[in-house]
């Protein structure tokens, strides 16, 4: 059953915050004040029940702007253009209900056309062959590698949008 997908409301962030807190260490854990600010340097599609309640968020970061996390910079080194998914996150409760899907598509039909691919990288240390295998059926092909520390590393993925 799909989920009414919306943009970002600055009322949400308290919600999109413990479900981010909530998906670690899928996710890396953020204060609050620093993904408001991620949150303003991209794009944030935002699923939610039907009384308007977030069940999870995906935030996409254009190649456009000064942000400055490292895995972004991964892809700024080696593509002229794409957008980032920096996180995508699912509320536990609302998880397996393919909600993670109807942000991807969402996010695949909002920036078909303004970029050539979508880049995420998902942990190969600490591993989490969950979301390798959710993101290789969305289609996402493995682009690189990069080890930060011995209890940090990642695979980097891409997904072309348009031929």
């Amino acid at each position: 059953m799909d989920v009414p997908i919306r943009p970002f409301a600055p009322n949400d962030l308290p919600a999109l915050h413990a479900i981010n807190e909530a998906s670690t260490p899928g996710v890396s854990s953020v204060p609050e004040d620093l993904l408001a600010k991620i949150i303003d340097l991209g794009d944030c599609a935002v699923a939610v029940d039907d009384e308007n309640k977030p069940l999870g968020f995906l935030l996409a970061v254009p190649d456009t702007t000064a942000y400055k996390g490292k895995n972004y910079a991964w892809f700024t080194e080696r593509y002229e253009s794409f957008v980032y998914v920096d996180r995508v996150a699912i509320a536990p409760a609302a998880r397996g209900r393919a909600i993670g899907q109807q942000l991807y598509a969402y996010a695949f039909e909002t920036f078909a056309g303004q970029v050539p691919l979508i880049g995420c990288e998902v942990n190969s240390v600490p591993p989490n062959p969950g979301s390798l295998r959710f993101h290789q059926r969305m289609g996402f092909k493995e682009v690189g590698t990069q080890t930060f520390t011995q209890d940090y590393a990642v695979t980097y993925l891409a997904r072309r949008l348009v031929d």
